[in-house]
């Protein structure tokens, strides 16, 4: 069985959009999740362009089932900051009690 997870909404078939049933909807380990272009990618990436952002494969141990899912762009509208200012990148957390030059190699 093939199965798309959509962005806005519950897995689905692939062919019929219905929901998965209730097993399927289960947490499943993600071992491996791929940029497009990268190998795994390629059939999904010529089905879905530009608009594909990752695909990731899921195990299923207690049904020993891999499934692919991919995560898309479905929207995309204009967009303006509130402030003029770019976003602020969070800084590193240092330990506790750290003073400048208290490293290891000074």
């Amino acid at each position: 069985m093939r199965s798309v997870v959509l962005l806005a909404g519950e897995p689905r078939h692939a062919g019929t959009m219905q929901p998965l049933p209730s097993p399927l909807r289960r947490i499943m380990s993600s071992r491996v999740t791929l940029p497009p272009g990268r190998n795994g990618t390629k059939k999904l990436l010529r089905q879905y362009g530009d608009r594909l952002l990752r695909v990731r494969y899921r195990y299923d141990s207690e049904t020993r089932r891999r499934l692919t899912t991919v995560e898309l762009i479905v929207d995309e509208v204009p967009w303006e900051p509130s402030s003029s200012e770019p976003p602020q990148q969070p800084s590193a957390p240092s330990a506790p009690n750290e003073t400048p030059g208290s490293g290891l190699d000074s």
